[in-house]
């Protein structure tokens, strides 16, 4: 099991301690690969990983578990952990994510030509419009 460091804060004392935390990045046949930490607060400390994960988490790191006080405690993953984290993904997941991303943009790429060609389907329908009423009144 692949280990990282968290900071762990008493939800009674507010005491802070670094903890070595296991997780795991699982692969899926069909959604984004997951990080999953195992001995977490919860128990259910995991995200997908996808772009947004991938550009801000190894520069602002990632709260696991906000914490509720004298419930639950806090857990943040620093940075630097979360980027080393990440450069563990197989690449496999990363070829994925890659896959992914591409697919998005070709999606983005057709709907916004999509919404460009509605909007001349208006402005035809509009200019043939006052066309055929410049023809209806031709003798004006």
């Amino acid at each position: 099991m692949k280990k990282i460091t968290g900071i762990l804060t008493n939800c009674l004392t507010n005491k802070e301690s670094i903890i070595e935390l296991e997780y795991e990045i699982i692969e899926t046949d069909k959604h984004k690969p997951i990080f999953k930490i195992f001995n977490g607060v919860t128990g259910y400390e995991s995200f997908y990983i996808d772009d947004y994960a991938q550009e801000n988490m190894p520069k602002f790191g990632w709260m696991a578990c906000a914490g509720t006080q004298n419930k639950y405690d806090k857990l943040f993953i620093p940075a630097e952990e979360m980027k080393k984290a990440l450069e563990t993904m197989s690449p496999k997941s990363t070829l994925i994510l890659e896959k992914q991303r591409e697919l998005k943009n070709f999606k983005d790429q057709r709907n916004a030509k999509k919404n460009d060609l509605y909007h001349l389907d208006i402005k035809i329908e509009k200019l043939e419009k006052e066309f055929l009423s410049i023809l209806n009144n031709k003798g004006e």
